[in-house]
């Protein structure tokens, strides 16, 4: 037998020595047959023996007596890409750009242009948020493409308690008869996470739960991530990946490797016990307990619990610190880490004095609405407002470009107390000399 010569790109051994059974068989004559779908336990053979199924892209041997799948389609793998990017804004856009490249084995992204994102959790300094944006990455390859299109409308984590974020895979199957990749879902869905329910949106034949296959058919699988701090996620149809075959119809091939376990990441806030001026020193924690959902060994008064309000001391800060743990689907191992901890004054409810009667006495401010109430206000600056309502306005000067209204009364104006001036009142413009003679009169010449 003349020398074999093995691709570079093949480096798995058990992978190299079925290449080497392949090779050493068509080199002793034996060329497979081609059949249409994959042999069963009815079909004659012969040791060495090797068929090529169409149905399944795959190359059979005869072995003891029985049909094994030496060469076939490699598994699904499915995993969630997370971007991060803080800002002071209290919204925020997809300033990503272009398509990115993740690679499964790395857990590496690649490609594209970030401007500003990144896949790890940045520091929070006071008054900034964190954003959350993710997309799916689903490939039978080594490696997936994400256009920027795939991922999700960014989430923000804001400095304020918020609860833990929700997390979930969303499938869509579709069974063809066809090997071309169905036409993909339309418009905006719903996903509930305690029912797992998906609403909204046109599914366009795609279904939540996986269909029979009959012999022939192609099992197609469609994935997007559902990302909320709430209890529901919207979920644009572009956020779907792209359809990949799950599955073709036919006799059950041998079992294949069982693939890698997805990491758990697992995110929320922890507080300091006491309310302070200064900042603390970040937390740390030696694991995370799955059973419980709560770390061990957290450093000292830091907890989930959001400490009582002191609104009577506002130099005294509540402080506050984002964790993410990641489990590694493999090994078992926790990979845990805090955010530098912000501060905050966190005012709960209204704030009142002890003696207040509304349109009486004492005064409010109104935590949700913002609107106020006061007996009486010196404004040493600018007051701005959209709407004033009032009584009375006594001031010693009114400056404005323009003052205009239905049915104003203004009683008199003068532009001098005495002498050369201009009066005006509400039916008469009366203009005197230096000498308190009236020289010019317009209106109720009575």
């Amino acid at each position: 037998m003349t020398k074999v010569f093995i691709p570079a790109g093949i480096k798995d051994k058990s992978i190299r020595d079925t290449f080497l059974a392949i090779v050493k068989e068509l080199g002793s004559g034996n060329k497979p047959s081609v059949s249409e779908y994959d042999p069963t336990s009815s079909t004659v053979g012969s040791p060495g023996q090797l068929i090529y199924s169409e149905a399944t892209n795959s190359i059979w041997m005869f072995v003891a007596n029985d049909w094994v799948k030496i060469l076939g389609t490699n598994g699904l793998n499915n995993v969630t890409v997370f971007l991060y990017k803080k800002s002071t804004a209290n919204t925020l856009a997809k300033t990503f750009s272009g398509t990115f490249t993740y690679t499964f084995a790395t857990r590496a992204l690649s490609g594209g242009t970030l401007s500003g994102w990144s896949t790890t959790i940045p520091s929070l300094s006071p008054g900034e948020n964190l954003y959350v944006s993710l997309a799916t990455a689903s490939a039978n390859t080594v490696s997936d493409t994400i256009p920027t299109s795939e991922f999700s409308t960014p989430e923000k984590f804001g400095i304020a308690a918020i609860d833990g974020a929700n997390t979930a895979l969303v499938n869509l199957y579709q069974v063809t008869s066809s090997a071309s990749a169905p036409s993909a879902p339309s418009g905006t869905f719903t996903y509930t996470f305690a029912t797992t329910v998906l609403s909204g949106g046109t599914l366009n034949s795609w279904a939540r739960t996986s269909p029979s296959v009959g012999k022939g058919q192609y099992l197609w699988i469609i994935t997007a991530s559902a990302f909320a701090i709430g209890t529901t996620d919207t979920i644009a149809a572009s956020e779907f990946t792209s359809p990949t075959t799950l599955s073709v119809g036919g006799v059950d091939g041998g079992t294949g490797g069982t693939g890698d376990t997805g990491n758990t990441i697992i995110r929320g806030k922890v507080f300091y016990g006491n309310l302070q001026t200064s900042s603390p020193s970040a937390p740390t924690a030696s694991s995370w307990n799955l059973v419980t959902s709560s770390f061990i060994g957290l450093t000292n008064l830091w907890s989930e619990n959001q400490p009582p309000v002191n609104a009577t001391n506002t130099a005294l800060k509540e402080w506050s610190s984002f964790y993410s743990v990641t489990i590694n689907g493999a090994t078992g191992n926790q990979s845990i880490s805090f955010t530098t901890p912000s501060g905050a004054i966190q005012i709960a409810d209204d704030i009142e004095s002890d003696n207040f009667s509304a349109g009486s006495a004492g005064w409010r401010l109104q935590r949700d609405t913002g609107n106020a109430e006061f007996g009486s206000a010196a404004i040493r600056g600018t007051l701005t407002a959209a709407q004033i309502g009032a009584g009375t306005i006594n001031a010693t000067k009114l400056s404005s470009q323009s003052i205009s209204g239905l049915g104003l009364t203004i009683g008199t104006l003068n532009s001098a107390s005495s002498g050369q001036r201009v009066s005006i009142s509400d039916t008469v413009i009366k203009v005197f000399d230096s000498s308190n003679v009236v020289r010019v009169k317009i209106g109720n010449l009575a």
